[in-house]
């Protein structure tokens, strides 16, 4: 008899959930993974559409916050899920449970509701079943990109006070582990994105960074030119790189085939000058540093 998701244990299924953040890859991870869809699919990796579960999945999770779900909610939650489908590992991806980005100056903290709002969707699975993956990005950039993006308050009521030198994503992180003490979280860096897609689609797919991804140059593709691109794609498929020295490569076609205009951005914010972008930007150095201190938090970082 052939066994079915329905038969198996349910906690056999590992979920891992892009939680992004606010302004972080707007849901290419789906989309890169989905282009080896059904190769992901035979080997018992389902990477459903966001558009499939993610009202539902905010529902329930909402719904948490006031009744924790029992393992039969959390059951009949999975097989919702996989449909009878013979799954080991489902990919989800929804970077709302930051909480709405005109309030990620709160209480003068960085993104001070996220633990728990994701503790409260990590909820609606079985404990130790959940990974979470999260791209961090420079408050000096990531600041005026999610003020820029909503239109309900103006600069004084978004900054709320706070003291941008002292809102640090390791703050954030360190809240959420606390918080989920049991569950693995991989995190790297927005600005390197470009060169470690692949070993990022790796981790949250549970596949070697070696593996054939599709969309493995999905994101520097649209920061260098379309010769670059067509370049990168022949010499890497000549030369058998493993995860490192592809990520040197990919540095190496961005400094030569970069589009300036994917990469600058005008900042038109009071107050905010050369010498604070640079401040900003040191203190965020020294906080993604941080992050190697802290438990059970796994970095993807071009060495």
């Amino acid at each position: 008899m052939t066994e079915t998701t329905a038969e198996r244990d349910p906690h056999d299924i590992r979920v891992a959930i892009n939680i992004g953040a606010p302004g972080a890859d707007d849901g290419q991870i789906i989309w890169s993974l989905r282009k080896n869809a059904n190769d992901l699919h035979k080997q018992g990796v389902l990477v459903r559409r966001p558009g499939l579960y993610r009202q539902d999945l905010k529902s329930k999770a909402e719904a948490a916050s006031k009744t924790p779900p029992s393992d039969d909610d959390r059951r009949q939650f999975l097989q919702s899920m996989v449909k009878g489908q013979e799954m080991s590992r489902i990919v989800l991806s929804d970077n709302s449970y930051f909480g709405l980005p005109v309030w990620m100056l709160g209480g003068g903290q960085l993104f001070r509701n996220a633990a728990r709002n994701i503790s409260n969707l990590a909820s609606l699975f079985y404990p130790g079943q959940v990974e979470l993956f999260l791209s961090i990005q420079n408050p000096a950039t990531l600041i005026p990109e999610v003020f820029a993006a909503q239109s309900s308050v103006d600069w004084k009521g978004f900054l709320r006070g706070a003291d941008l030198g002292s809102l640090f994503w390791s703050d954030v992180i360190a809240d959420i582990s606390e918080a989920l003490p049991d569950v693995p979280i991989t995190v790297w860096a927005q600005e390197e994105t470009p060169m470690i897609w692949p070993e990022v689609l790796g981790a949250v797919s549970g596949m070697p960074a070696e593996y054939p991804f599709l969309g493995a140059n999905d994101v520097i593709g649209k920061v260098i030119s379309a010769e670059g691109t067509a370049r990168l794609e022949k010499y890497l498929a000549e030369h058998k790189f493993d995860a490192k020295h592809q990520a040197q490569v990919r540095a190496t076609f961005l400094k030569y085939f970069c589009i300036e205009e994917a990469l600058e951005e005008e900042i038109d914010l009071p107050g905010w000058s050369q010498a604070l972008v640079d401040e900003l930007t040191e203190l965020y150095y020294d906080d993604f540093n941080r992050l190697h201190e802290l438990k059970n938090v796994r970095i993807i970082e071009q060495i």
